[in-house]
């Protein structure tokens, strides 16, 4: 299996309304409305200098090939933080009485 790298990213996101504003409604939404601060575990399926598309569940199917869910492809320019996380194995100590 394709070990993809696992990263913490944080990007802005755009927002929306349904619905039907008159004139004046939406320049109120427009100035109490702010971008969406998105934070995310996942793992990078594909990368250019233009965008990023990762996934943050994967499942394997009945012939053992890779189900992808939670997918994202964003903007780089949208991109605030990004990390990349290493594994690191958990230790346990014993409980001393």
């Amino acid at each position: 299996m394709n070990m993809d790298k696992l990263i913490y990213i944080e990007w802005i996101d755009a927002v929306g309304a349904s619905g039907w504003f008159s004139e004046k409604g939406l320049e109120e939404w427009i100035k109490i409305e702010d971008f969406a601060l998105v934070k995310e575990v996942g793992w990078i399926f594909d990368e250019t200098k233009k965008y990023i598309c990762f996934y943050g569940r994967l499942s394997m199917d009945s012939d053992n090939k890779r189900q992808l869910g939670a997918v994202h492809k964003i903007p780089k320019t949208w991109v605030r933080k990004r990390i990349e996380l290493t594994e690191k194995k958990a230790t346990h100590n014993k409980i001393r009485k």
